[in-house]
């Protein structure tokens, strides 16, 4: 049974990247996004229609696809230990509107049980609301759809809430804008990402319970294409009777004059597509999501082993370097550097991976992986004060002494050699710092001012590696 799911849900995903690539967005690009998402912890709504069911069985498909399954109960427990939220979870509303409504909700609860994830269920009466607020339907539901679902995504921990719209939907609304002579342009209309404010009522003396962050991960697609895979896949969905009802202009256009322009040649997922900068709306919203204090500690660095970085899932060293940008304070990694880091692991760029993002970099030659900022204690000088009988050094915000007056502070580029008498012949040997250099595995900036002591003959007498949590080299000539 676990394998036909597996290959379910495989199918589903090559599916959903042929048509994105038919489309002409870049799969690859839309995948890693959506893993971003999730890695994140996010809430998806789901009415139990074809597209939002459809959605949840993607988003799940793609969860496990980048979280791993192989392994023991205790392995998975571990894994989902790595985040603090849960990457997916369901949130379902009942407007009380329909008397099968219960039926929906339902379905979304069953599905949500196989699939493993949590749910929230909520009920508004949405006709009662609308009575009490003067307002239509449509704009009284939408209302309490967004500030149940901006308190479930609360509760539930989620950075990001998710819908179900998808092209043909923004076809629509910007036809129903166009009636109105709405000034907004087709590049506003159902963005990829959007930050829309949630208020606690609509009376005068409302108040701004925050904002809720919406992606819209189906948009590259057209109502046809997930109709296909939701058929070819048997995605369980029920038909809202409401849809079809000419009360709304919505079901107008889309029964009367959707249909004409797509004889005629339009492609809503196209269309879109290529009216909207999604990756650009990303970034913004993954940015300013993701905005922490400025550090204060400048001179941070983590440095994951080997044996964690090499060994993980993709999922899992996303999450690590996530986890570590959030200790030094610094902004999220980009899918774009996650992408060369996968790329880096599975032996297809060269020996060596220095990626920049933003504010940090992240550096490795095989061994630990350095996260570092670039303005921080890695790029400064050491600094030395003598005493009496010592010598004190300061980098990385540490101070060491060494009981020894007649030791200088040098630099890498002062001093490349360090020397050693060999106890059996008494011939003195040297060698390249630089080599230590490299079997340390240590970044540029740590490796150009990294505190060298020497006694003035030109020699290295003590690496300083301390600074680093290791133990210092010293090197006697006699």
């Amino acid at each position: 049974m676990a394998s036909a799911d597996q290959d379910k849900r495989e199918r589903l995903l090559d599916g959903f990247a042929s048509m994105l690539q038919s489309n002409g967005a870049d799969a690859t690009d839309v995948l890693h996004v959506l893993q971003d998402i999730l890695l994140r912890g996010s809430i998806l709504a789901v009415s139990g229609g074809m597209d939002s069911m459809f959605l949840m069985h993607l988003l799940n498909a793609v969860r496990l696809r980048y979280q791993g399954e192989s392994g023991s109960p205790n392995d998975r427990s571990e894994r989902e230990r790595i985040s603090s939220v849960s990457p997916l979870t369901i949130f379902h509303l009942n407007h009380g509107l329909r008397p099968e409504a219960s039926l929906d909700e339902q379905l979304v609860l069953d599905e949500a049980r196989k699939l493993d994830l949590p749910v929230f269920l909520e009920y508004e009466d949405t006709a009662q609301f609308a009575r009490k607020m003067s307002l239509q339907l449509e704009e009284a539901g939408r209302f309490l759809r967004h500030r149940s679902l901006f308190r479930a995504a609360r509760l539930s921990g989620a950075d990001f809430a998710l819908t179900g719209h998808h092209g043909n939907d923004y076809i629509e609304t910007m036809l129903m804008r166009q009636v109105r002579a709405s000034a907004m342009s087709s590049t506003e209309i159902l963005p990829f990402c959007d930050e829309l404010p949630v208020w606690s009522s609509l009376r005068k003396s409302r108040r701004l319970l925050g904002h809720l962050k919406l992606m819209r991960p189906l948009l590259f697609l057209e109502r046809n294409q997930i109709q296909e895979l939701a058929s070819n896949l048997s995605i369980p969905f029920v038909q809202d009777a409401s849809n079809d009802s000419v009360l709304f202009q919505r079901n107008r256009i889309r029964a009367s004059v959707v249909p004409v322009l797509e004889d005629e040649g339009l492609r809503p997922g196209i269309l879109w597509i290529r009216q909207h900068d999604w990756n650009s709306e990303w970034q913004r919203l993954n940015w300013k999501a993701a905005t922490i204090p400025e550090a204060t500690d400048d001179n941070g660095w983590v440095k994951i082993p080997e044996g964690l970085w090499k060994q993980a899932t993709d999922w899992e060293m996303a999450a690590m370097v996530r986890s570590a940008t959030r200790r030094l304070n610094l902004n999220p990694p980009t899918v774009q550097l996650l992408k060369s880091l996968q790329s880096y692991r599975s032996g297809r760029v060269s020996a060596q991976l220095r990626v920049q993002c933003g504010a940090w970099e992240m550096w490795s030659a095989g061994k630990g992986l350095w996260i570092y900022p670039r303005t921080g204690g890695f790029f400064s000088s050491p600094r030395a004060t003598r005493g009496v009988d010592h010598i004190e050094v300061q980098w990385l915000g540490q101070k060491r002494k060494y009981r020894d007056p007649d030791l200088r502070l040098a630099s890498y580029e002062d001093v490349k050699q360090y020397a050693l008498l060999d106890p059996e012949s008494g011939v003195r040997k040297t060698g390249r710092l630089k080599t230590i250099y490299q079997k340390e595995s240590l970044p540029p900036p740590v490796r150009s001012n990294i505190p060298i002591l020497t006694d003035g003959s030109g020699l290295a007498r003590r690496l300083c590696l301390s600074f680093l949590e290791g133990t210092d080299r010293t090197f006697f000539l006699a």
